[in-house]
């Protein structure tokens, strides 16, 4: 059960980490 939480809140962790970074790219690209 531990486990599953875990790999929750690290996947969670990534697509929060890529849209943060997407976001940052797109408004670097806007000035």
């Amino acid at each position: 059960m531990i486990n599953a939480i875990l790999c929750l809140v690290a996947v969670l962790g990534v697509a929060a980490f890529g849209l943060a970074k997407l976001g940052i790219k797109e408004v670097a690209e806007r000035g």
